[in-house]
């Protein structure tokens, strides 16, 4: 059995520590908060327990208060209950921010040789929001539609750039 020690782990580790803190810049970036206006960071993940993650948070953030105070199994229907009292206008001190931080294209055909693509979602598009795509009418022939990250996005590896098909 070979162990592996705190050194050797984060030099492991350390790509996927660079891209975490490229994605945490892009995401202020995108959502127009800026960092100082960020009082708490609430951890969840066993992840979020790597000194590593912790460090790089408060390298891109500031010496931010991380706390682990959420029950990790409740902590997204929380955040949805957030989330719907802001929209509903009855939790105004809160600030939301979510964006689209990957472009979306939606690529379509009528036949099996003439695909087009669009754009459905634009990069750091803030939510909620909505688009229309019109196909035209009298189109004949079984429909295509595949939605997909737009090329060139740069999406984790190992995440599928295509979402749906249909």
């Amino acid at each position: 059995m070979r162990k592996l020690g705190r050194d050797e782990f984060d030099q492991l580790i350390e790509p996927i520590i660079d891209r975490f803190a490229s994605l945490l810049t892009e995401v202020l970036q995108l959502s127009g908060v800026n960092a100082e206006e960020i009082d708490i960071v609430e951890l969840v993940g066993d992840a979020t327990r790597t000194p590593l993650i912790q460090q790089t948070i408060q390298s891109v953030l500031g010496e931010k208060d991380l706390q682990r105070t959420m029950n990790s199994l409740e902590c997204i229907a929380s955040g949805a209950g957030l989330y719907s009292g802001f929209l509903a206008k009855q939790l105004e001190e809160y600030k939301v921010a979510d964006c689209n931080v990957l472009p979306v294209n939606v690529t379509y055909s009528f036949d099996e040789m003439n695909f087009r693509t669009v754009p459905l979602f634009d990069q750091g598009m803030v939510f909620p929001c909505s688009n229309e795509l019109r196909f035209g009418a009298g189109k004949a022939g079984a429909m295509k539609v595949m939605l997909h990250y737009r090329d060139g996005a740069p999406i984790l590896k190992g995440l599928h750039t295509q979402m749906v098909s249909y």
